[in-house]
């Protein structure tokens, strides 16, 4: 199924979800922004339909050095190992649903253009059509990584343009597609070049 952009409820929520991960970023200490070497933006859809959440994580060169019985590649770039997720937290997220990954979502404004989003892409298709808004979150959530980098946000933040890596729960071709139209050509060819690990 192929999504284009659907509407003005897109285009607010992409801008939105920039803004809030940008602003976090910014407060993050320039040593902690040193050390961190690639970005995910974790798309969770287990509640679809209704509840999907986007969450920022990060991972960290310190964290990497911790991972001695790890393989270097697997260490590297499975989410599981990261440092927030270690922590039990996401750095930043937005959801429909209070509660995501150890974090409590407050941004009130926030689930509210995503409870509309998910309305709008349900109102284009078969009632409560999860594929449907599978695939427009999937593209929304790649979008939000692309503009992070085209922005100029990364570079600011990091210095350098750090790879947006896109995971999902499942590792497949689908996890390397959106993580090359996440970031600039380039940016992410070390971590599309990692097999299953």
């Amino acid at each position: 199924m192929h999504i284009e952009r659907l509407s003005d409820a897109t285009c607010t929520l992409e801008g939105y979800v920039v803004a809030k991960f940008v602003q976090a970023m910014r407060t993050w200490p320039p040593d902690l922004a040193a050390d961190i070497y690639a970005l995910s933006l974790y798309r969770d859809d287990h509640d679809l339909p209704d509840r999907p959440a986007l969450l920022l994580y990060y991972n960290t060169r310190t964290q990497l050095a911790r991972q001695e019985d790890r393989s270097p590649t697997e260490a590297k770039w499975n989410l599981a190992l990261w440092e927030t997720v270690a922590q039990h937290r996401a750095a930043v997220g937005i959801a429909s649903h209070p509660k995501r990954h150890g974090v409590t979502m407050t941004d009130r404004d926030g689930q509210r253009l995503l409870e509309t989003w998910v309305r709008t892409v349900l109102s284009r298709g078969s009632e409560g059509d999860p594929d449907l808004v599978l695939a427009a979150f999937t593209l929304l959530s790649c979008q939000v990584g692309r503009r992070l980098h085209d922005s100029g946000a990364i570079r600011a933040i990091f210095g350098l343009a750090v790879p947006i890596i896109m995971h999902d729960d499942v590792w497949d071709e689908a996890v390397r597609q959106n993580t090359a139209t996440a970031s600039p050509p380039g940016v992410a060819d070390e971590f599309l070049a990692v097999d299953v690990f």
